[in-house]
C-alpha cells in the first residue's frame, strides 16, 4: 500500500525546479562525502547504503530507480573518498620531537605582526624519534632567516616537530584535517636560524611544483611595490589570492563591514576578469571585417577569455572558490558557444559534483559551503526573477538616472540574497554575521566592479611594460577609499551581531529550509522553509561550556558572558581570538586576568559558582587539591593517588582530545566536551564517595567524545 497518493506526488513535482533531480543527486554524493571525510571508508559506506536500501525497499515510496540512483551517489561518493585516501596516506601520529630538517621551501608568508610561516618538503632530517612517512611541514619561524630564500630555495634548519593540531574550541572547525588533506603531516615551529643551502637543486617534480607559486609570489612583490601599504595587501589578494600580507585590522575591518567575500576570488572576481575579457576581444573581432564577416565575433571571443580566466584560475592558487568559479564560467562560454542559458542552477550543481569529486573534503569547509550557498541563492533568484519578469520590460528604454538606481537596486540585492544565503554558514562557522553589509557593497562594489579589477588587469597583462607605474598610484587611490569605508561601516553601531554557536541540529534544519526555497517554486515552498525556520529557532541550544582548557593545561579561559577572563598564553593570539569568537564575543577584543594562586607548577583557578579548577603537577599537590574538591588536571602517572576531586583527566588525555571545555550541570558536576572527542584516550572520573581502585578500572576504557561526569562513572 502506498503511503502517498500519486496525483499529489506529481502536483508536488511539477513546483519544483527543473533541475531538482540533479541538484538532489549531487546533494546526496556531498552529504555522503562528508560523512565518510569524518569516518572510516568502510564503516561510512556500509552504514549509509543499508539502511537506505531498506527503507525504500521497506516502505515502498518509489520505483526501484530511484532507490538505484541514491545507492549509486553514495556508492561512487565512497569510492572518490577511499580514492583520495589512498593518494595522500594515513595520517601520521607524531610525538613532540627535536629534528634537523633539510627541504625544499614550497610556501613562504611574511606576514604583518605575526611570525612568518613556512611549508617544507623534507628531503632529509635527523633527529631521536622517526619521522618516517613525513614528507611536508609547516613551521612557524620567529627566528632569523636568510634575506636570499625564496620558494624553491633548498633551507636547513632545526626545529620541534609534532602531529597536526585539531580543533582549538569544542564542535569547532578541525585545522588538523583541512591540513591532511593539505598534504601536510606535520606541524612545528624553527628553533634555529633558517640558511638557505642551495636554489633550485630539487627534483623536477618539486621544481615545477614551486616555480608557479615563485611566480605568484614575484608578481606580489612587484604589485607591493607599486601600491604602498594595506592597499597594496588588498590588490594582491584580489589578484593572486595571497592574503598574508592584510594585518589583523583590515581583515576584521572588511569581515564586519561584510566585504570579506572581496578577499576570496570566486564568482564575483572570475566573472568580472572573464566578462572584461570577453567583451573585449568581441569589440576587437567585430572591428575586423575579415574576422567579422566569416564567424559571430561573440563566440570567437569565448576561446581567449576562457584562456584568460584559465591563467587567472592558476595565478590565483586554485583554491575552492576560484576553482567553482572558473567551473561556472567555463560552462558559461561552453554555453554562448551552443547558444544556451548561460548561468543556471545545472552549472552550479555541476561544478560542486566535480569539486567534490576531486576534493571531497572540501565540502566540510566554510568557504565550499558559502561559496555555493551565495552562488545558488542568487542563481535561483535571478532565475525566478527573469521568469516572472515582464516581457516588455526592458532597461535599455531608462533614462540614465533609472539605469544607475537600476545598478544600485541590483547590487543591493544582490548582497541582500547573499547575506541570507551564507547566514547559516555564519552563524555555524564564526559565530557573527554583518548586519550593515548592504551599504558597504552598494558604495565599494562598483569602484571594485568598474575600476579596481579592469585596472588590476590591465596592469599584470601589461606589466613587462611598466604598467603598474602608471596604475599604480589609481589603484591605490580607489583601494585606500575601499578600506575607508569598510573601516567606517565596521566602527557603526550593531555592525555586526555575535551569537554562541550554532547546534548541528539547527543548524542542518537552516540548511534544509535554504534548499526549500531553492528548490520549491511555490507559497508552499515558502511555508516549509518558515516553519523549517521556526523550529531551528524554538531548538534548545547546543551544551556550551564555561571553561575552556587548553591541550597542555596550562592555559584557562572562564566566560561570565559579557567578558574573557584568562591565564596563560600569549596575548590576543589565534588561540584566544577562536575562544572569544566561541562565547559570541569581539575576537579582537581584550580579555581580563584570571584569578589564580600558583606554587611552582601547580595552579588552582578560581571558577564561577565557588568552584576551583586546579593544576597538579607533583604528588604532594595531587593529594591535597584532590582533597580539597577541585577538578584536577594531573599527570597520569599520579591519577590512583587522587581521592575526593569533583573530577580530573590526565594531562595525557587533554594533549590528545584537548582543549576541552567545561560545562557545569544543574548538579554542580562538570560536564566534559572535548575539541577531539574522536581521538584515541582514556578519560577517568571520580566521585568523592568512590573506592579508588574501583573508579580505575571501571574508568579505563575510553568513553564518548563528550563526556557528562554524571554518566562516566
Amino acid at each position: 500500500m502506498r503511503i502517498l497518493d500519486a496525483t499529489a506526488i506529481r502536483a508536488l513535482v511539477a513546483s519544483l525546479h527543473p533541475e531538482w533531480r540533479l541538484i538532489a543527486w549531487v546533494c546526496v554524493f556531498s552529504l555522503t562525502a562528508a560523512f565518510l571525510v569524518q569516518n572510516s571508508w568502510a564503516a561510512g559506506y556500509i552504514a549509509l547504503t543499508t539502511p537506505i536500501f531498506l527503507a525504500f525497499w521497506v516502505l515502498k515510496l518509489v520505483n526501484w530507480r530511484i532507490v538505484w540512483l541514491v545507492l549509486l551517489a553514495v556508492t561512487l561518493s565512497a569510492a572518490s573518498v577511499f580514492l583520495k585516501f589512498q593518494i595522500i596516506g594515513p595520517p601520521i601520529m607524531l610525538q613532540e620531537q627535536f629534528v634537523s630538517l633539510e627541504g625544499v621551501v614550497t610556501k613562504l608568508e611574511v606576514r604583518p605582526n605575526k611570525p612568518t610561516r613556512l611549508e617544507l618538503e623534507v628531503t632529509s632530517h635527523t633527529g631521536r624519534g622517526a619521522l618516517e612517512g613525513v614528507k611536508k611541514v609547516r613551521l612557524s619561524v620567529r627566528t632569523e632567516i636568510d634575506g636570499q630564500l625564496r620558494v624553491g630555495s633548498k633551507a636547513e634548519m632545526s626545529a620541534v616537530l609534532s602531529r597536526l593540531g585539531g580543533p582549538v574550541v569544542p564542535g569547532g572547525y578541525d585545522f588538523g584535517r583541512y591540513a591532511y588533506y593539505s598534504g601536510l603531516d606535520a606541524q612545528g615551529f624553527a628553533t634555529s636560524a633558517i640558511k638557505k643551502a642551495d636554489l633550485f637543486e630539487s627534483d623536477p617534480t618539486t621544481k615545477s611544483a614551486t616555480w608557479l607559486r615563485a611566480f605568484r609570489d614575484r608578481l606580489a612583490d612587484k604589485i607591493l611595490n607599486h601600491v604602498d601599504g594595506q592597499p597594496g595587501a588588498v590588490a594582491v589578494a584580489l589578484t593572486l589570492g595571497i592574503r598574508h600580507h592584510l594585518s589583523d585590522e583590515t581583515t576584521e575591518n572588511l569581515r564586519r563591514a561584510g566585504l570579506s567575500h572581496l578577499l576570496a576570488i570566486s564568482g564575483l572576481h572570475m566573472g568580472l576578469v572573464t566578462a572584461f575579457a570577453f567583451f573585449t576581444f568581441q569589440l576587437l573581432f567585430a572591428a575586423v571585417p575579415a574576422v567579422a564577416l566569416r564567424f559571430m565575433p561573440k563566440k570567437v571571443a569565448v576561446f581567449p577569455a576562457w584562456s584568460i580566466a584559465f591563467i587567472y584560475l592558476l595565478l590565483s592558487g586554485g583554491s575552492t572558490a576560484s576553482l567553482r568559479a572558473f567551473l561556472m564560467v567555463s560552462v558559461a562560454m561552453l554555453a554562448v558557444l551552443t547558444d544556451r542559458q548561460v548561468v543556471s542552477l545545472r552549472s552550479v550543481a555541476l561544478a560542486a559534483l566535480l569539486i567534490v569529486a576531486i576534493a571531497p573534503e572540501a565540502v566540510l569547509s566554510a568557504g565550499f559551503q558559502m561559496s555555493f550557498a551565495a552562488t545558488t541563492g542568487l542563481v535561483a533568484f535571478y532565475e525566478y526573477w527573469r521568469h516572472r519578469k515582464p516581457e516588455n520590460e526592458g532597461t535599455f528604454r531608462a533614462g540614465r538616472v533609472r539605469k544607475l538606481l537600476q545598478y544600485i537596486g541590483f547590487i543591493a540585492m544582490t548582497s541582500l540574497i547573499a547575506q541570507f544565503a551564507v547566514a547559516p554558514f555564519a552563524l555555524y562557522h564564526f559565530q557573527a554575521i554583518s548586519l550593515l553589509g548592504i551599504i558597504a557593497n552598494v558604495l565599494v562594489l562598483p569602484v571594485i566592479s568598474l575600476l579596481v579589477m579592469p585596472l588590476l588587469l590591465v596592469s599584470l597583462v601589461f606589466s613587462g611594460l611598466g604598467m603598474l607605474e602608471v596604475t599604480g598610484w589609481l589603484l591605490e587611490l580607489a583601494l585606500a577609499g575601499v578600506l575607508s569605508v569598510a573601516a567606517g561601516v565596521a566602527d557603526l553601531p550593531y555592525s555586526t551581531a555575535r551569537v554562541t554557536p550554532l547546534g548541528d541540529g539547527a543548524f542542518a534544519v537552516l540548511v534544509f529550509a535554504f534548499g526549500v526555497l531553492v528548490i520549491f517554486r511555490s507559497k508552499a515552498g515558502v511555508s516549509l522553509a518558515a516553519v523549517a525556520v521556526f523550529i531551528s529557532v524554538v531548538m534548545p541550544p547546543p551544551e556550551q561550556a564555561s571553561v575552556l582548557i587548553s591541550s597542555s593545561g596550562k592555559v584557562v579561559a572562564v566566560s561570565d558572558g559579557q567578558n574573557m577572563f584568562v591565564s596563560g598564553g600569549r596575548k590576543n593570539s589565534f588561540r584566544h581570538r577562536a575562544w572569544r569568537q566561541y562565547w559570541g564575543l569581539d575576537p579582537n577584543g581584550s580579555s581580563r586576568l584570571l584569578e589564580k594562586k600558583c606554587r611552582g607548577q601547580n595552579c588552582r583557578y578560581r571558577l564561577a559558582g565557588g568552584q576551583f579548577l586546579s593544576y597538579a603537577g607533583s604528588l604532594e599537590a595531587v593529594r591535597v587539591l584532590c582533597a580539597q574538591g577541585d577538578f584536577v588536571i594531573l599527570p597520569r602517572r599520579y591519577q590512583r593517588y587522587c581521592r575526593g576531586a569533583v573530577s580530573f583527566v590526565t594531562l595525557e588525555t587533554l594533549a590528545v582530545k584537548g582543549p576541552l571545555g567545561l560545562a557545569i550541570s544543574g548538579l554542580g558536576e562538570p560536564i566534559l566536551l572535548w575539541s577531539s572527542p574522536s581521538a584515541v584516550a582514556p578519560i577517568y572520573r571520580r566521585r568523592r564517595t568512590q573506592d579508588a581502585k574501583r573508579n580505575l578500572r571501571s574508568n579505563a576504557s575510553d568513553s564518548s567524545g563528550s563526556t557528562n561526569s554524571s554518566e562516566a562513572s
